[in-house]
């Protein structure tokens, strides 16, 4: 026998389509602070590796290692919070000190790499970011896998990446 509109389980419920707009938005204002942390983050890398022939200002150089530091963090603490201290989030919280250390002094011509340290970060890059994929995978595989070290692991290798950029581009300036 077909339901009627007056049984008691299809009062509680909404119908589909305003359950499914609801579950959306829910979705979308979720994962909205962690897609503006990465903007914020893209923004921070692109103004400290401006491989243009005139760098930034020491100052917006300053203040973008800063924002960047401050998504790290952010990004740190939450995804610590969610998983507690474990070999992958501490490895990527000394590679991310690391990289924004190095991008820091590339950044403000403190620091002119070498063709030895530039092949021994290079080494260092594809080890950090392989062992970084692996751990990824493990926690996927084991349904550990959280919204906010995804984010954190992306700001990570926006670091990185950033990094090479800004060695690239100070390379090239001589």
């Amino acid at each position: 026998m077909p339901e009627t509109s007056d049984s008691p389980e299809s009062a509680s419920q909404p119908p589909l389509p305003r359950r499914w707009f609801r579950k959306s938005v829910r979705f979308v204002w979720s994962i909205a602070p962690w897609i503006g942390l990465l903007i914020v983050a893209l923004l921070a890398v692109s103004v400290m590796s401006s491989p243009d022939d005139r760098p930034p200002s020491q100052m917006a150089i300053a203040i973008a290692a800063c924002i960047l530091m401050a998504a790290l963090t952010i990004a740190a603490v939450c995804s610590w919070r969610q998983i507690g201290f474990q070999w992958d989030w501490l490895f990527a919280v000394l590679v991310s000190v690391h990289a924004l250390v190095l991008h820091f002094l590339v950044a403000l011509d403190w620091w002119g790499p070498t063709t030895s340290s530039v092949k021994s970060l290079l080494f260092a890059a594809v080890f950090a970011i392989s062992v970084l994929v692996i751990s990824i995978v493990i926690r996927l595989f084991r349904l550990r896998l959280t919204l906010g070290l995804v984010v954190f692991y992306l700001i990570l290798l926006l670091n990185i990446g950033g990094l090479y950029v800004a060695i690239n581009a100070q390379w090239f300036r001589g």
